[in-house]
């Protein structure tokens, strides 16, 4: 998806749901980050929780 769909409508949608502005930006760059990122493997958290992709 393009950038004006997974940051913008989500910045907006962060916004109108009462988040800050800086909270909504923070919500906006994680949703563009799942097109933009180019890692793979496994991901493995301080939690002890792990993701694969």
């Amino acid at each position: 998806m393009q950038i004006d769909g997974h940051h913008g409508l989500t910045y907006i949608a962060a916004r109108l749901a009462g988040f800050t502005a800086y909270d909504a930006q923070v919500i906006a760059y994680s949703a563009q980050y799942v097109d933009d990122a180019t890692n793979w493997g496994v991901l493995r958290f301080d939690n002890g929780a792990m993701y694969f992709g």
